[in-house]
C-alpha cells in the first residue's frame, strides 16, 4: 500500500511569521531613514552656515568696491587700513536691522597694482574672508579688479578704418574704443596701452599694436581680423603681454542742455555769440568781450559757456594759457593755431584747459607751430559730443574724448598721465566703474 505524505498548511501561523518579517523590515528601514534624515539635516545646516559665510565675504567685496569708488572720486583721502599687520586691510562686523549683535563679519586684505603699459590704470587685488558669527563657518574669496573712468583714457565711440584713421598716425596711452578699431593704412601704430575695444579689431599691412620691447595689455570684446584672438599666435605686428576676452561698457557722458544749464547754474560765465581768442585779444561777435572773460579764462574753474562757436588762434600764432578753465561751446570748437600752457612744468596739475563742445572739435594745425612732445600743437583735454577731427601733422598732448575720432595723416596723440584727475570741476559727469578681472574662492584654513 502506497502512502502519500501530505503537509497540512496552517494558515494562521504562516501569516504571523510574514507579518513579523515585514514589521522588522519596516523598523529597519525607518531607522535607516531617520539616520539619513538627521545626517541630511546636519549637512543642510552646514551648507546654510557656509552660504552665510560666503554672503559675508561678498559683503566685504561690496564694501571695498564702495571705498574704491569714493577714493577715486575724491570723497575720501585714503582707503581704509585698520590692519595691524603689514598687509593693508580692515575688519567690519555685519548687523541685521534691530539686532545689536553682529550676524557675522568680514576681513579685507588688499594690494594695489597697475594694469598695463606706459600709462597705468589702478588695479586692486582684494581678499575677503566672511565669518558666520553663530557657527564660525568661514569662506574666503579673492578678486582682481580695475577702476575705470572715461577721463583716464583716450576715448572714441568708433575708430575704424582708413576713413577715420589715416596713415602714419600714432596713438600713445590708454585707449578705449566703444565700437570697432582698425589700423589699416601706412605704418600707423598704437603704443603704451592698455587697449580696450568693445567690438572688433582689424589690422593690416605694416601697422602695429604694441611693441616687441613694450607689449600692451589687451581687452577685446570681439574678434581680431575676423578670428578669435590667440595671444600665443597673434597677427603680425601685434604684441600683447596680457589678454582678456571681455570689456566693461563705458558710454560717453552726455553734453546736452541739462549739462549746459547745470554748469551755468554752478557759476560758469554765459556768453551769447561766437567767441574768438587771438594772441592780440578776445572778441565776441567781433566786439570786445565782457570784462570778466579774461579772469574766467585764467582763474575760474567753472569756466565759460559760449552759446555759439569757439575759435582759438589764427595762422602762425601761439595761444598760451595759465590756470585751469573749461571752455564750453553749444556749437563747435575750431583750433586754428597752437594752444599750450605757459609752463609745461605745471601741466596738467596746475595749468589745464578743457575744451568741451556739444558737437565737434576741429584742429586745423597742418602748417602751425608745434609738432613734438615738448612743443605740441595742442595741449589740453578735448571733449566732443560728436567727433574730434585733426588735419595732417597734428600733434596733441593731453587727451581726447569723443563719439568718433577722425585722424588726419601723421597725427600723433599722446595721453598725458594724470590728466583725468587734474580736471577742474564742471566737466561732463561720468560715474567710474569697477571691472572684475577674475574671481576665485580660496579653500578655508
Amino acid at each position: 500500500m502506497k502512502k502519500i505524505l501530505k503537509f497540512k498548511k496552517e494558515k494562521s501561523g504562516n501569516i504571523s511569521i510574514l507579518i513579523l518579517i515585514m514589521g522588522m523590515a519596516v523598523i529597519l528601514l525607518t531607522t535607516a531613514m531617520v539616520g539619513y534624515i538627521f545626517r541630511d539635516i546636519g549637512f543642510t545646516e552646514l551648507d546654510k552656515d557656509k552660504l552665510r559665510a560666503l554672503n559675508f565675504a561678498e559683503a566685504g567685496l561690496s564694501n571695498m568696491y564702495s571705498n574704491i569708488d569714493q577714493y577715486n572720486k575724491g570723497f575720501i583721502q585714503h582707503l581704509p587700513d585698520d590692519n595691524p599687520e603689514e598687509t593693508l586691510g580692515y575688519t567690519r562686523n555685519v548687523y541685521s536691522e534691530g539686532n545689536p549683535d553682529p550676524e557675522g563679519s568680514f576681513i579685507i586684505e588688499y594690494e594695489t597694482y597697475f594694469v598695463g603699459g606706459s600709462f597705468l590704470i589702478d588695479g586692486y587685488e582684494i581678499t575677503s574672508k566672511g565669518i558666520d558669527a553663530r557657527s564660525g563657518a568661514k569662506r574666503t574669496v579673492k578678486v582682481n579688479t580695475v577702476y575705470m573712468d572715461i577721463y583716464d583714457f583716450i576715448y572714441s565711440g568708433e575708430a575704424m578704418g582708413s576713413g577715420q584713421i589715416a596713415g602714419q598716425t600714432t596713438i600713445s596711452g590708454p585707449l578705449f574704443v566703444a565700437g570697432n578699431f582698425g589700423l589699416l593704412t601706412g605704418d600707423s601704430s598704437f603704443i603704451g596701452g592698455p587697449l580696450f575695444v568693445m567690438g572688433d579689431i582689424e589690422i593690416t599691412g605694416s601697422c602695429s599694436i604694441g611693441e616687441l620691447s613694450n607689449p600692451i595689455v589687451l581687452f577685446l570684446g570681439g574678434k581680431m581680423n575676423g578670428s578669435i584672438f590667440d595671444p600665443n599666435n597673434p597677427p603680425s605686428g601685434v604684441y600683447v603681454s596680457e589678454y582678456y576676452d571681455s570689456v566693461i561698457e563705458i558710454i560717453m557722458p552726455k553734453i546736452d542742455d541739462n549739462y549746459i544749464n547745470s554748469v551755468v547754474a554752478s557759476g560758469a560765465l554765459p556768453i551769447t555769440g561766437d567767441l574768438l581768442i587771438r594772441d592780440d585779444g578776445i572778441t565776441v561777435n567781433n566786439q570786445p568781450p565782457p570784462s570778466q572773460v579774461a579772469d574766467y579764462l585764467r582763474f575760474n574753474s567753472s569756466g565759460i559757456v559760449v552759446y555759439g562757436n569757439i575759435t582759438i588762434g589764427g595762422h602762425k600764432e601761439t595761444i598760451k594759457y595759465s590756470g585751469k578753465a573749461n571752455l564750453i561751446s553749444t556749437e563747435n570748437i575750431i583750433i586754428d593755431s597752437q594752444v599750450i600752457p605757459n609752463d609745461f612744468n605745471n601741466f596738467p596739475e596746475s595749468d589745464l584747459m578743457a575744451l568741451i563742445s556739444k558737437n565737434n572739435i576741429d584742429l586745423f594745425l597742418t602748417e602751425e607751430f608745434g609738432g613734438t612732445y615738448n612743443n605740441p600743437g595742442a595741449a589740453a583735454m578735448l571733449v566732443a559730443g560728436n567727433k574730434t577731427e585733426t588735419s595732417t601733422n597734428t600733434f596733441i598732448r593731453g587727451s581726447s574724448i569723443s563719439d568718433a575720432l577722425v585722424l588726419g595723416q601723421n597725427t600723433q596723440i599722446y595721453y598725458e598721465e594724470g590728466i583725468g584727475k587734474a580736471l577742474a570741476t564742471g566737466i561732463p559727469g561720468f560715474s567710474g566703474k569697477i571691472f572684475v578681472l577674475d574671481w576665485q574662492e580660496i579653500i578655508a584654513d
